[in-house]
This record gives C-alpha cells, structure tokens and sequence, in this order.
C-alpha cells in the first residue's frame, strides 16, 4: 500500500462512477475443468477432464439458469451512466436471461504462447475448431454470442494456475470467430505503405483477417471480431452486452485469436505462481518507469525504444532544414528534368554558415565566401572544392544557369575501415582501394546495408579481384569481369588496387557511376582469411565527390526544408532480423485530436522513442549489450476463453455493428500517445496529463450499446465522453487499481494493474436507454498520471453501436 500510494498519488479519487463492485470472494473453479450438467434428478453433476499440456482444448458447459454458477474471474464492475435507472445491473452470468432464456457456455484454449524476458509475442495462435457437438447443433443456425471471459493460465498436472498480469502483460487481443462462410486469409501489404495500420502490422508482410468467402443464407454476418476492453485490463474488465445485443455468427467453425503478450517476468526473484511483489529485471535505456525498489510496474510493457531499432528518416532526423551540394543533367533532353534547386537559399547568411557545417568539405577546410550578381553563375548559393579550400558565392542575379553545366569529372576520397579513392567521367569509373595486405577486403557502391544487395568489388589476400552482387546478409553471386587492374602494390602491409571500368555497367547489376552523384554510400568489410568468407568487421560510410578544379565549374547548395512536425516519413528497422516498417502518422489537427498540436513525441518519427511501433513479434526490449538474463527459461501459457452463446432468435437478438474505434490520440486507430512527465514540484494532486479530441461518428441512425475504454495501467485515470453540442456527460471510466483493495480476487489484484469497468446502455435495471450516436459530436478526454514519463499510452474507446428502428423506438432487428 505505502508503494502504491507513492507511485499512484492519486488513486485516492472517489470511486462514485463505478456500480456493481462487490468485495466479497466468489467461489473458484477447481483446478480440475468441470463440465455442467444436468441428470435426471435436476442435480448438477461435474467430470474431471485430464488435460493435455501442449494442444488447445475445448470443453463444454450447458448451464440450467435456475441454478447459480460462478463467473470465471469473479465479480466484474461497470460505470454508471448519467441517467441510468435506478437498480443494479448484474454481471453475473448466471443472472443472464432474456425471452430466449439463460446462456450457455463453452471454453477454449489457444495456444501455447512462449517467450522469454523482454521479448514481445504477436502472433497468430493455431486456429481452433469449435468441439464437435456445437458444430453438429450449429449447422444451419447461428450463435449469438453475448459475453465473454478470459484469462492466461499455465496448464499443470495439478490444473490451471494464472500467469500474474505483472509477468506477462497483455498490450492488445483479438479474437476472431469465423462461420462457414468465412476464413482467416494472410494478406499480402506493403511495409512502407503508411496507410496501413500499426494494429493490423503483426507480421511485416501479412495481414492476418477474416475473409466471407460464401455469404450467410440467412443474412447474417459469417465472422466476428471480439476485442472490447482487450489490454492489461481484459480479465477483471466485463466483456458483454445488454439483452438483446450479441455478437452474431453464422454456423460458427472456428477461432483464431492473435494476442501481444509483453514478457516482464524477473525469473529470479519472482513466483510465476503469484503471491510474489513485483521486481523489476533490466530495462533499457529510453524506459521511463522506476528501477529501485517499490517499483510496481516493468517500463518493458511501454514498449521502450532500444539500439537495436534503426530509425531511417526522410530528409534527415532533425527539425530544421538540411543542405545538399547538387548538381544537375544541364545537357538532358527531358524537358522534366530540373535544372536548379526546389528550394533556393534565400540570404548570403544563410548560404555562408550552411557551406561551414557541410561534412564533405572536411573541419579542416578553409571556407572563403563572397556575394554579388554575376550573370554566368547559377542564382543562389553555389560551392566549389579542390580539396583545402571551399569558395563560397551567393549570387544575387536570378539567372537560367544550371549547376553542372560543363561538368566533365568528379572525384572524391574516403577513409574507413578501407580506403577509397573514386574519379567519374562520363565514359570511365577509376577506383582504387586500400585494406591489408594478407586478407580479403571489399566495397559494395550506393548501399547502406548487405540487404541492399550492392554491386561489390572485393580483392583478396593475393589480390585477386572479383565482382559480386552481394545477396541479403549472404555472398550473392559473382558478376563478370568489368573492371581492369591498372596496378596493385603491397607497402608496409597494405594492398592498394587501382581500377578502372566503364562509368555505365555492362548489365544492371554492375551498377552505374554518373557525373551528377555528388554522395555515393557505401559499405565495406575486412576479412579474416585469405579468401573471400565472413567479415571479421565491416560497416557503412560514404564518399563526398566533387567537380576536379580544372572544371572550375561549382555546384550548388540546396536547401531541403525539413517536414512540418508529424509529417516526417521514415521507416523503422530492427537490426537483428532485418525486418523493416513504415512509420505511421495518424495525428491530426485540433479539433479532431489535440496531441498533435501538444507535439506529443508518438505523431513524428524524429521524436518517437517508444510504442506499438517499435514492438513487433519476438522483439527484444532490451539494449544490444543487455544480452538475455534468462536464455534458457521461456515463459509457456495459453490463453483462456470462456463464451457465453444463446441460439439466435430472428426478431429477438440484435446484430452488433463491428467494433469502432474513437480514438484521440496517434497512430494504431488514432491510440497511442506519449505521457510527459509533469515538471519537478508540480504538487501530486495535479500532476496529470490530458488529451483530448472531438469525433462525429457516420452511419444511419445508430446508437451506442456499449462502450469500452481501453487504455494502458500505471498511467490511466480516466476517460470521459461528452456530448459537445449539449455539453452533457456521456460516459464516464475510471479503472480500478490492483492493490486498492477492490478486487475480489488475489490472483488478479496485481498492484499497479487495472480493471476498466465499462458503460453499456439498455433496458432494465442500472442501465439508460441506447443514445443516438450518428451524427453527434463527441468531446472525448483521457487523465492519465504524470508522476513518471509514459510511452505508448493508448486512448482508445472500444464501442459497439447498434442499427435503431426508428418506428419503435429500440435496436433494429429486436423486439
């Protein structure tokens, strides 16, 4: 208690929103699985099942509703809305009963899910089929699914036992249940395409989605996506709706649920069976949570950025404008084709310190400058080099001159772990490398990487020389002979080779030097053995060429303006694998989001330092030099369902519109925001962060039937909806801390962690009719704590709408 109230000032906020809390325990399952049902006496009689440890399994149980049952974890809360009769609602399913009846209910496992610490799993669990008696009873009818349960257990000879939130977080799950219609298809999508949602990037080159291939006879959906309160809140927060709405699917087949898990588990010092307080284990260097004792929380399920992500960023990673020395195909016959700067250089100051901070003329440069109006220079900023001195002019005179305009050569040289020396003309490539002497050595031209499979010349320890199209992290393949060995001399243990090649290759993979590239990158390693093998080091440069001084010709510099903030494009790359992202930019302007205006790090990927982004599966959240603490110690869990259905009833069960998401923040469905930390003496009671955004919602006449807030534990406070045209409160979630002493269940009250307790709207007690959604304008806002600095907080309500028949006044399709 005395952590929490230190790290969660302010959780001492009335819970007077939240309706339905119960302290009291409610009663286990055993840790064998029971089946209900009923004999011939009307007693309830329960099986032992034996459980296999490494497939999913499904066990049925018909539940008579005269008779009273446990929830699966226990008692479940909600939020009150305003106008809510007077009652309770209840959200015991044993309570659950309609015109239909009671529901039924039936468990799946899917599985298993591994990792080990600090790495993210997201993928895929293998799909399962439903057992065999609901498929028969199914066929040619369709389930109403009304609720749900979940968990992540361990499967144990001695039963189920939890996995502790605090080892093994849930960011996000999605849960699919597909029909005969319909099946789960991987869909090809581009990786760079910024279109694409982080949500729907689990795999970097597949989509996994439910696709109808034969529509339902009935008109009814095929497939259904569950994922409502679906993070580290989704085992203690309420998953169903108010009768008559459900989850609609046609002759059920199968599930496919695709969880990412967050491994946070200190194997060392903590009992995966619970009962244990939170250690935290390593953390790498952009975590913002606590690292001493007392801490509550592991800063891995942020998804911190580490060294082992590479940010590649267009135009160059800060927020101001960059300069290039650029030449232009004067003599082109494309009438496209420019011949002067996008952006010219507006003032000769300008002009001058940008010339002084240019890399390729060296510190040690001498930096001459002049201005003036001069009818044969190119207008603008201009540059010349012959390799000590850079003479600077910034012209004055708007003049048609064009920057490589008798430009017959360049040349340019660079020091790396080889040396390199290169001279264009228009006909011939001159090239001449330095390594040692006795081991292979070698430079692949315009790359950044192996993975961009460059044309290579490599000489080995005898100072053969051969030509290579290098493959992806792989030799490739050898090219014929274009270059010609002009010399090759060994001094003091260094081998320099001199060659010369046409400037245009004699196929595609030869690559082309060109008179215009005044930047050519480069790779290069060193070998450890005579022959061509692995690299004993190798690493990325690049070489500066510029215009011989016997051309007198110089080029100009150009000004690239950097992007507005949140409108950089760059890509995100994890070096172990290689695998390669698009970054996502999704906040918009005030007043549909307010964060981007905040210039919240999570809109542009300059300042982006952690989230749903940079956590993909089998990630590591670890630094490179943190190595992993537990190799041998993988975390294996299934996740637990437990469905509640009703066969459907035409004219009775309303048919859920697919979940919405409203969110107000950035990328992942507009959801994931950076919490700042508040200033130092800021008193706790107002140390808080608030975002918020306005979202009119379409369709025809639809209303809300639930709405589940989903955002992130240690940070989340609240979140509320209002009307903005009336100014009146819509909903209102405040999530209920482990540790507060209001969870009923030990082994869910995880200090630090939360339940969300939901608003639905309906008809009876403790619920308020369905309010109209279409076409109204809601002020959505999210708290969160600001005690410490957060990455990859999510505001993002999860809501179902319902279609309205507007003669009765209730949801379409009911009664």
């Amino acid at each position: 208690q005395s952590g929490l109230s230190e790290m969660f000032p302010l959780l001492s906020f009335p819970l007077s929103s939240v309706a339905g809390l119960s302290l009291s325990l409610s009663g286990l399952f055993s840790a064998h699985f029971r089946r209900h049902s009923l004999n011939d006496r009307g007693a309830v009689t329960t099986m032992k099942a034996s459980m296999a440890l490494a497939v999913a399994m499904v066990f049925v149980a018909v539940v008579d509703t005269s008779i009273a049952f446990d929830n699966m974890n226990g008692e479940y809360v909600i939020s009150r809305t305003p106008n809510a009769l007077p009652g309770e609602y209840s959200t015991k399913w044993s309570e659950y009963t309609n015109d239909v009846g009671g529901v039924e209910s039936f468990d799946m496992y899917v599985g298993p899910i591994s990792h080990l610490y600090g790495q993210v799993w997201w993928k895929a669990l293998p799909t399962v089929p439903l057992p065999d008696d609901l498929l028969q009873r199914f066929k040619g009818k369709a389930m109403a699914i009304v609720g749900y349960e979940v968990d992540q257990v361990r499967r144990t000879p001695q039963g189920d036992v939890s996995v502790p939130i605090n080892m093994a977080y849930n960011h996000h799950h999605d849960a699919f249940f597909n029909g005969k219609g319909s099946r789960m298809e991987r869909v090809r999508y581009d990786p760079h395409d910024p279109t694409i949602s982080p949500m729907a990037r689990a795999d970097p080159n597949f989509m996994l989605v439910p696709v109808e291939h034969t529509p339902s006879l009935r008109g009814l959906p095929t497939h259904a996506h569950l994922a409502a309160g679906n993070g580290g809140e989704y085992r203690k927060s309420y998953h169903g709706f108010t009768s008559p709405v459900a989850y609609v699917v046609d002759e059920p087949q199968t599930l496919t649920v695709l969880p990412m898990q967050i491994d946070t588990f200190e194997r060392s010092r903590m009992n995966i069976s619970g009962g244990s307080p939170f250690v935290p284990g390593p953390l790498p260097k952009h975590s913002l949570s606590p690292r001493g004792a007392g801490a509550l929380y592991s800063g891995l399920l942020e998804c911190p950025l580490t060294d082992k992500v590479q940010k590649t960023i267009e135009g160059g990673d800060g927020f101001n404008a960059t300069y290039s020395p650029t030449l232009f195909q004067c003599g082109s016959k494309d009438k496209g084709a420019p011949r002067a700067c996008n952006h010219t250089i507006a003032t000769p100051q300008e002009c001058f310190d940008a010339a002084r901070k240019l890399g390729s003329i060296g510190k040690a440069a001498v930096v001459q400058t002049a201005q003036g109006a001069s009818a044969t220079q190119p207008s603008g900023c201009t540059v010349s080099f012959n390799g000590t001195v850079a003479s600077v002019f910034f012209n004055t005179l708007k003049t048609e001159q064009c920057c490589g305009q008798g430009v017959t050569e360049l040349a340019g040289t660079a020091k790396s772990l080889v040396g390199l020396a290169l001279s264009v003309t228009d006909d011939t490539a001159r090239i001449t490398i330095t390594g040692p002497s006795s081991v292979w050595f070698g430079v692949g031209f315009f790359a950044e990487d192996m993975q961009d499979q460059p044309y290579t010349i490599v000489v080995d320890g005898d100072g053969a020389v051969t030509e290579r199209r290098l493959a992806n992290h792989a030799a490739g393949k050898l090219l014929a002979p274009s270059v010609t060995v002009v010399s090759n001399t060994v001094t003091a243990g260094k081998r320099t080779v001199v060659l010369a090649r046409p400037a245009t290759g004699p196929t595609p993979e030869h690559a082309n030097f060109t008179t215009t590239s005044l930047q050519i990158p480069f790779i290069n390693a060193v070998g450890s053995t005579s022959a061509f093998s692995y690299h004993r080091n190798k690493t990325a440069a690049s070489i500066a060429m510029w215009p011989l001084s016997s051309s007198s010709q110089p080029v100009c510099l150009c000004e690239h303006p950097a992007a507005p903030f949140g409108a950089a494009k760059g890509t995100i790359k994890y070096l172990p694998t290689g695998e390669e992202f698009g970054f996502v930019n999704y906040c918009e302007p005030e007043p549909r989001e307010s964060v981007l205006a905040d210039r919240n790090p999570t809109c542009d990927v300059r300042a982006y330092v952690g989230g749903l982004q940079v956590c993909k599966h089998m990630w590591s959240l670890l630094d490179a030099d943190q190595g992993q603490p537990w190799p041998d110690q993988p975390l294996v869990y299934y996740q637990k369902y437990r469905f509640y259905f009703q066969e459907y009833k035409p004219g009775f069960h309303v048919v859920s519109v697919p979940r919405q998401g409203w969110g107000i923040a950035a990328a992942g469905g507009h959801a994931e925001y950076d919490v700042p930390k508040c200033p130092p003496g800021t008193p706790a009671q107002e140390c808080t962060h608030t975002i918020w955004g306005v979202l009119t919602p379409g369709g025809d006449n639809l209303h809300l039937a639930a709405i589940h807030f989903h955002c992130h534990a240690p940070t989340c406070l609240a979140m509320e909806i209002y009307n903005n045209k009336t100014g009146d409160l819509v909903c209102r979630q405040q999530p209920v801390y482990g540790g507060t002493g209001q969870i009923d269940l030990p082994k869910f009250d995880e200090p630090g962690y939360i339940l969300q307790p939901p608003c639905l709207w309906g008809y009876g007690p403790g619920l308020e009719p369905m309010p109209l959604a279409s076409g109204v304008p809601f002020l959505i806002k999210a708290i969160t704590n600001a005690t410490y600095g957060h990455h990859g907080e999510m505001a993002f309500p999860e809501v179902t709408l319902v279609p309205w028949n507007t003669t009765s006044n209730r949801p379409l399709g009911g009664p």
